[in-house]
């Protein structure tokens, strides 16, 4: 089973703006039917590579309310996507300490 962490359905997103969340049209590297808030991580001496840090991105689609932890460099647009709480729940401390934050069972997951 698949647990993954989505902001309660009685939460009207403008609510995210509190939060340094923003429209998906107003950020780069988020969905547009999505709110979003970017973290960068430069990881230059692990990677070893100059000038190519990771960016997070928890993106929060609009329709589902799920909540997902994106990864892409500056040079590609999406590379990797996460939705375990486990990965996503440290980048959305605020969110649960707001209580605006709840866990549900991916039912398409686990269906399948």
């Amino acid at each position: 089973m698949l647990v993954m962490l989505k902001i309660r359905d009685n939460v009207d997103l403008k609510e995210l703006e509190k939060f340094g969340y923003k429209k998906g049209e107003d950020i780069m590297c988020c969905s547009y039917n999505a709110y979003g808030k970017i973290y960068e991580q430069q990881l230059d001496s692990v990677l070893n590579v100059s000038g190519k840090g990771i960016i997070y991105v928890v993106e929060i689609n609009e329709k589902s309310k799920g909540i997902e932890l994106n990864l892409t460099t500056r040079r590609a647009f999406r590379c990797f996507g996460y939705m375990q709480n486990d990965v996503v729940e440290p980048y959305v401390q605020d969110l649960i300490q707001a209580g605006l934050v709840e866990r549900v069972e991916d039912k398409w997951i686990t269906e399948q």
